[in-house]
C-alpha cells in the first residue's frame, strides 16, 4: 500500500491550505475528541452547499464557518464509501465563489477502532490514528500539499510519533506539525515502545518497534539504509536531511506498508516470517522509500500510477542490483500474471483507482509500462527519465508524456500515450 486511503468522491471540489487545533486520544476508551481548523478553497464554480465526508464513528458536535445556514450528518447508503464514511453537507447562506476561501472550524467526537489496522487487531500499546479506516481529516479535497499544526492530547504515558515534527509541550501534549503533508494528518501513539537511532554510512534511521528482535532490526537497518544511498545515487538526493523514520507494526499476519508525505515515515509489518519472505519485505521497503520521489499525482484518480506504478518499478529495479536478475524477472513475471486476468478494456486512462481493479492497474500496469519502456531506451537514459519526473513532480499522465516528447522525441511519447490508452 501506498500513501494513505482517501475516497474518490467528488474529487477536487476543495482545497486545503491548513489544518490545526487539537485532538484528544483516551486510548483505554477509544474515545477520540477533536477540535479542528481548516482552511479551504472552493476549486469549483459557486456553490451553496459543500460536501465532505468524514469517519462513520464520529459526530460532529460543533461546526462554524462564515456564511454557513446549516449542516447536516448523513450515510449516503449509495455511496461507494457508506461503510467508512458519512457525508457532512455545509448549507451556505450565499454562494462560495470559486478559488474564495473559507475557514471551518469543526468539533467532533466519536469512539474509533483505535487498536485495529483495517480490520486487523493492534496489541493494546500500539495504535495508528489517520490511516485506512480511521481520518481526521474530513474528505475529499484536492492532492496539493497542505500544513498541519495539532497539539495531540492523551495520557503522559503514551508517546506520539508523526511523519512531521513531533514535540512535548509544558502541559504533557505533544504538538505535531508539517510543512509538506499528505492528505491524512497521520501519527502513532503508544506506551512502552522501543525507540532507537542507528546510523549506517550517511543516513540515520530512527525504528518504533514493540519489541522487535535485534535481528530484525539489523535487517531492517541493513535494507533501508541500501535502498536510500541507491536510490539518492541513481535518481538524485532527494532526502537532504538523510533522516527516516520506520515504524515497525508489530502484526503478525498483514501485508500493508506506506509512506507518508515526504517527511520519510513508512511504516510496515514485523511479521513472524520475515527472515522466510525477504525479498517480499525488501520490495516493500524499496517501494515505500521509492514515493519520497515519486508520489506528486492524485491517488484517488488514474494518475495513482504515477505514484504506485513508479514506485513499484523503481523497486524491481533495486531487487535487480541487490538480488540479482533471476529475481527481477521472476517479479516481472509475477506482474504479467496479475495482468492477464484484467479485463481488456481497462487501461490506465480509464481505470477507477479505488475500484476491484484499481491496484493492479495502479501498480502492475503502471510498472509493466515502465518495463517495457526500459526494453526500448536502455536502463540509463529510463534513470535520467525517471529523476526528471520526481524533479518536476509531475502529477498528470499528460504531463509525462510531454516529458517524455522533450527528453526521448515525438515518436517515443507516442508509443507511451498508446500503451496508456492500451491500445
Amino acid at each position: 500500500m501506498g500513501l494513505i486511503f482517501v475516497p474518490q468522491l467528488a474529487r477536487g471540489q476543495l482545497k486545503i491550505d491548513d489544518v490545526s487545533g487539537w485532538v484528544q486520544v483516551q486510548p483505554e476508551k477509544n474515545f477520540v475528541r477533536a477540535e479542528i481548523i481548516y482552511q479551504y478553497v472552493n476549486r469549483q464554480q459557486a456553490k451553496r452547499q459543500l460536501e465532505l465526508y468524514l469517519d462513520k464513528h464520529l459526530q460532529v458536535t460543533h461546526l462554524q464557518c462564515s456564511k454557513l445556514n446549516q449542516f447536516i450528518l448523513s450515510n449516503n447508503k449509495k455511496s461507494a464509501v457508506a461503510d467508512l464514511w458519512n457525508t457532512l453537507s455545509i448549507q451556505l447562506q450565499e454562494p462560495l465563489a470559486q478559488n474564495e476561501s473559507v475557514t471551518i472550524i469543526l468539533s467532533y467526537q466519536g469512539n474509533l477502532p483505535l487498536h485495529q489496522f483495517g480490520d486487523t487487531p493492534l496489541p493494546k500499546n500500539w495504535m495508528e490514528i489517520g490511516a485506512n479506516s480511521i481520518s481526521l481529516t474530513p474528505f475529499p479535497v484536492e492532492f496539493t500539499p497542505a500544513t498541519y499544526n495539532l497539539e495531540i492530547k492523551a495520557n503522559p504515558v503514551y508517546q506520539v510519533f508523526s511523519p512531521g515534527q513531533a514535540k512535548k509541550n509544558g502541559t504533557g501534549s505533544t504538538r505535531i506539525q508539517s510543512e509538506v503533508a499528505t492528505l491524512g494528518v497521520y501519527f502513532i501513539l503508544g506506551s512502552n515502545l522501543q525507540v532507537e537511532t542507528l546510523t549506517r554510512g550517511n543516513n540515520a534511521i530512527t525504528l518504533i518497534s514493540d519489541k522487535a528482535s535485534d535481528s530484525l532490526k539489523r535487517e531492517v537497518v541493513t535494507m533501508t539504509a541500501w535502498c536510500l544511498e541507491y536510490y539518492n545515487r541513481t535518481f538524485g538526493n532527494r532526502t537532504a536531511k538523510q533522516q527516516v523514520t520506520v515504524a515497525l507494526r508489530p502484526v503478525k499476519e498483514l501485508d500493508a506498508s506506506y509512506a507518508a508525505g515526504e517527511n520519510y515515515f513508512v511504516t510496515y509489518n514485523s511479521q513472524e516470517d520475515f527472515f522466510r519472505r525477504k525479498i517480499f519485505h525488501f520490495g516493500n521497503i524499496s517501494h515505500e522509500i521509492g514515493h519520497f520521489w515519486w508520489q506528486h499525482a492524485d491517488f484517488t484518480s488514474t494518475h495513482n500510477w504515477l505514484n504506485e506504478g513508479f514506485a513499484d518499478y523503481v523497486s524491481l529495479m533495486a531487487i535487480r542490483t541487490y538480488w540479482g536478475k533471476d529475481e527481477f524477472e521472476k517479479q516481472i513475471q509475477i506482474l504479467k500474471t496479475t495482468l492477464m486476468k484484467l479485463p481488456d478494456t481497462l487501461s490506465l486512462a480509464n481505470y477507477d483507482a479505488r475500484g476491484k481493479f484499481g491496484n493492479a492497474m495502479s501498480y502492475s500496469k503502471g510498472a509493466l509500462l515502465l518495463y517495457q519502456l526500459e526494453a526500448r531506451i536502455g536502463e540509463n537514459r529510463l534513470i535520467e527519465l525517471l529523476a526528471e519526473v520526481a524533479i518536476r513532480k509531475i502529477k498528470t499522465s499528460s504531463a509525462f508524456i510531454k516529458v517524455i516528447d522533450q527528453m526521448l522525441g515525438v515518436e517515443e511519447a507516442k508509443q507511451v500515450e498508446k500503451a496508456i490508452n492500451n491500445e
